[in-house]
């Protein structure tokens, strides 16, 4: 029977968040019937009218009634069903009001995840009771959860006996609700001996409110001491009870948008709501044209970042899943990309590759480098230059790179570097210089030149016939080409001599990332261009036709000589130019 209510409960609330924990204490409370024998002798006509009154409430309340039991289907059985009592409101919108213990405050999160799809300026606000000791809030709604109506048939009905039922309601107090079970009761004294659900709908739907003097409806806790057998209290807390009737509200003004005519904000076409857009929680609506041709514009501009509900004094974004509704599965993926992209530029650990423009974490021992994973060039994450351990950046190294340093910082909205930096730099680049010297001291005696493949070589010790990675042999002293020891019993090249001492210094360190970028200086047919901007000549290295100049630092198109300097990100260039590609050989 437990599947049959939660497929029940489902059907008749509009959004199909019914509580279902209500339902099944409703039914629960009024099925104590089942413990005693069906006796249908001599109620035969009974048996009849409440299967014919059944049927005409299936066919009045096709949503909104469940059966339970049937005494057509098992004649052992009891007629019993659950109707759900959509009530009629007398004005709208009607204020509903939360009051609620200040001790469970944490709960207030539960009515602010309702809330999150209405617009800010709709959204509830609690606020304590002078004492401080109440929470208190409220919400204007067009629509309230309905009453659910849980109904059993004893035998006697309706000749003898009334049905037997139990009422909850989320928006109710138990109070409120005994005296709708007494009216209820009274309207079948009033038709004694006629089938009277139907009453008790209509009563329920057209004069709950006026019975009940109902002007705001107030939620808080439930009365701890209740005794009316035919009133079933909830397992929600005051907080939930309160969320679900907003849930509801918003659901069934969803329903009623998509069958009503709309007007677009944009054209101002006319056409019922199921063939427009409405964006959260900004609730702004446009027609699917309009709303479609804006984010395809967007999304083909690479300007993701003004992808904004389109209403002039709204600046909510529009959400993925409306984006997933409107774009084509290209346009989508790409949107992606792009705000990826847009997304690692505002992170501040993450740099661009200026050879690839891939993304590149800074290194998390030296933030100043970076190391790309994709074309593997190791450069400087502070002047976008080939990694340069040992000296300082070419920006600081003059006046005239100094005062341009300053300049493109201050137009970046950064602060350029003050006196004191300029003397703390100078320091560091003068220590920086010896280290290095040290170091090229010791890679001219102890670093040479495979004469096969062209690869950097280091000798770090033994004799003077070297083994290359290609692996083919050279010999050291004169740098020949060699296949075996022939040739130091023959010349002048003596097998073993003394190295360089290595230099002990814990200052410096080399990357492996710097060493492959040396040895690819050494490639052959390597393709040059002047730079649009300062006419320094740069070398192209692989495919990659986006150059960053070693000298002015701004980027420019290999293929066409265009200065990208203004171009952001400068890759654009390559999906707007049509001619140009960024990948050739």
């Amino acid at each position: 029977m437990a599947e049959t209510m939660s497929a029940g409960s489902e059907r008749f609330f509009a959004n199909g968040s019914a509580s279902q924990d209500n339902s099944a204490i409703d039914k629960q409370s009024s099925l104590h019937l089942f413990e005693k024998q069906v006796l249908w002798h001599g109620f035969e006509d009974n048996k009849d009218l409440q299967l014919q009154e059944i049927n005409i409430l299936e066919s009045m309340y096709p949503n909104e009634l469940e059966v339970i039991s049937s005494a057509e289907a098992d004649p052992e059985s009891r007629n019993a069903f659950q109707l759900a009592v959509h009530v009629e409101l007398p004005h709208k919108p009607v204020l509903v009001e939360l009051w609620a213990s200040a001790e469970l405050e944490d709960n207030c999160a539960i009515v602010n995840t309702a809330v999150g799809n209405r617009p800010e300026e709709e959204r509830p606000i609690f606020n304590r009771s002078v004492s401080g000791n109440r929470l208190h809030t409220s919400l204007l709604v067009e629509h309230v959860t309905p009453l659910l109506l849980t109904v059993v048939f004893p035998e006697a009905y309706p000749s003898e006996e009334p049905p037997v039922f139990s009422i909850s309601c989320q928006w109710l107090s138990m109070t409120q609700l005994s005296i709708v079970a007494n009216q209820l009761q009274r309207v079948f004294e009033e038709n004694e001996g006629s089938p009277v659900i139907y009453l008790w709908a209509d009563w329920i739907k057209n004069e709950l409110f006026e019975t009940l003097v109902l002007q705001n409806l107030i939620i808080s806790e439930d009365e701890i001491f209740q005794c009316d057998e035919r009133v079933s209290s909830s397992n929600l807390d005051c907080f939930s009870r309160f969320a679900e009737v907003i849930n509801y509200d918003f659901a069934c003004t969803e329903k009623e948008f998509l069958l009503e005519e709309q007007t677009c904000q944009v054209c101002f076409g006319e056409d019922i709501g199921s063939k427009f857009v409405k964006l959260k929680p900004c609730l702004h609506h446009f027609c699917m044209v309009c709303i479609t041709e804006y984010c395809v514009m967007h999304v083909q501009e690479g300007t993701v970042g003004q992808l904004r509900c389109p209403d002039d004094e709204c600046k909510n974004t529009i959400a993925p899943d409306v984006l997933r509704q409107v774009l084509g599965d290209d346009e989508y993926v790409r949107w992606e990309q792009l705000m990826v992209q847009r997304t690692l530029e505002m992170m501040g650990d993450v740099v661009w590759c200026p050879r690839c423009s891939n993304p590149v974490v800074r290194d998390e021992n030296d933030e100043s480098l970076g190391l790309c994973a994709v074309c593997m060039f190791s450069f400087c994450t502070e002047c976008n230059d080939m990694w340069h351990p040992g000296e300082l950046c070419l920006e600081l190294r003059t006046e005239e790179n100094r005062k341009e340093m300053k300049d493109r910082r201050k137009r970046n909205n950064a602060a350029g570097p003050t006196q004191q930096d300029m003397r703390e730099a100078r320091a560091e680049m003068y220590r920086r210089y010896q280290e290095r010297m040290i170091s090229v001291e010791h890679e001219t005696k102890n670093i040479k030149t495979c004469p096969h493949c062209k690869i950097k070589v280091e000798k770090i010790g033994g004799c003077s016939k070297m083994t290359c990675k290609c692996g083919k042999y050279f010999c050291w002293t004169c740098g020949a080409k060699i296949s075996g020891y022939d040739h130091f019993t023959s010349g002048s090249c003596i097998l073993f001599r003394n190295l360089a001492p290595r230099p002990v210094n814990d200052h410096v360190v080399f990357h492996d990332g710097y060493v492959a970028y040396r040895a690819a200086l050494m490639q052959a047919n390597v393709q040059q261009k002047a730079c649009p901007r300062c006419r320094n000549k740069n070398v192209k290295s692989g495919r990659l036709n986006m150059i960053k100049c070693w000298f002015c630092k701004g980027h420019f198109c290999f293929q066409c000589g265009a200065n990208l300097a203004k171009v952001s990100p400068p890759n654009s260039h390559y999906t707007t130019n049509p001619v140009c590609q960024q990948h050739s050989d």
